[in-house]
């Protein structure tokens, strides 16, 4: 298999100012999600965006890859199915400006993929969202063969057009963990552009950040990488606690 980054060329999960329509193996299946309030839309100042978790009332968890370039705007909502990235994110989403952001620091854009360092970032919000309930962090990874979540506001196909930037939901099955990352394969879905830094839900936790992935000849070869959080937890933990 072809291994890719989720980033802006190729078949990245961050979604850019490409037509995504020109961009191969969009995500399959999964189905549109009108629930997970904490699972929201990052997205950037020169445009494009990518998936995020409210982890607690004024910090957001994303992709470590998701906090290079300087980030406009954390949105919650719903959203609307739109044929490509606009100018900004439309329809059913409230806009939580950010402060400040912060990748893990061992994170490195030349981790490869799966991505031999934490491909995790924080962004701290100027005011705290108030009635959604913030997602907690599993305590240890999810065992191979487990069935977890992806929520995210990437790419999605339903054979007659592409759409991004609405929110939707897909099972995945784990197929292996290593040191720094969560191997999935499609179960109902899988995530695609615009889905890194969106959470790998296991037992309602996160387990992972959408990180990467490798395409393959259909539906059932697709898989994805997550970068673990479990390890982490401190990190996330004394980040959050120098944030309120």
């Amino acid at each position: 298999m072809k291994k890719f980054l989720f980033l802006f060329a190729v078949l990245g999960a961050c979604g850019g100012a490409e037509d995504p329509a020109a961009t191969e193996e969009p995500i399959q299946g999964g189905k549109r999600d009108p629930n997970d309030p904490a699972v929201g839309l990052v997205w950037f100042e020169g445009g494009g965006f990518c998936s995020g978790a409210l982890i607690a009332p004024n910090v957001v968890m994303t992709a470590g890859h998701c906090v290079g370039d300087p980030v406009a705007g954390f949105y919650t909502g719903t959203g609307s199915q739109a044929t490509d990235v606009g100018a900004l994110p439309i329809g059913k989403l409230t806009k939580h400006a950010v402060s400040a952001q912060l990748a893990h620091p061992s994170y490195s854009s030349r981790g490869g993929c799966p991505n031999s360092t934490f491909d995790v970032g924080l962004l701290r919000l100027a005011k705290p969202i108030t009635g959604v309930k913030p997602l907690g962090f599993a305590a240890q990874p999810p065992k191979k063969n487990a069935t977890c979540s992806a929520v995210g506001y990437g790419m999605h196909d339903d054979g007659t057009q592409t759409t991004v930037e609405q929110k939707r939901r897909a099972t995945e099955t784990v197929e292996a963990i290593d040191a720094t990352s969560v191997l999935v394969k499609y179960k109902s879905g899988i995530v695609d552009h615009g889905d890194s830094g969106g959470p790998l839900l296991c037992g309602g936790k996160i387990a992972g950040a959408t990180s990467c992935g490798t395409d393959g000849s259909g539906a059932d070869h697709v898989e994805a990488y997550y970068a673990r959080t479990d390890t982490i937890r401190d990190w996330i933990a004394a980040t959050v606690d120098g944030w309120r």
